[in-house]
C-alpha cells in the first residue's frame, strides 16, 4: 500500500527513503507512511519539547494522529 497523499509511493514521508525487506513501517490515521524509527524519533522530539501530554499529529498534514496502544485496543 502506498501513501495516497504523496508522489513518493512506498517511501517514508519523513526521510523519503524506501524500506528494505522486513523494515517496519507505520501508517497514521491520515494514511501517511513512515518508518517506525522515523515516527518514533519525531514523537520523542515532540514529547521532549511540548511535554509528555503532547498530541502527536502527522508531521506532513497535521491531521492524522499516531494511535497509542490504548487506541489499538478499541
Amino acid at each position: 500500500m502506498s501513501c495516497p497523499h504523496s508522489d513518493d509511493g512506498d517511501a517514508c514521508a519523513i526521510c523519503k527513503q524506501e524500506g528494505d525487506d522486513g523494515e517496519e513501517f507505520m501508517f497514521l490515521t491520515c494514511a501517511h507512511k513512515f518508518h517506525k524509527y522515523c515516527i518514533d524519533e519525531y514523537a520523542a522530539f515532540l514529547k521532549e519539547h511540548e511535554g509528555e501530554d503532547a498530541i502527536i499529529v502527522c508531521p506532513i498534514c497535521k491531521k492524522g494522529r499516531i494511535l497509542s496502544e490504548a487506541d489499538d485496543d478499541m
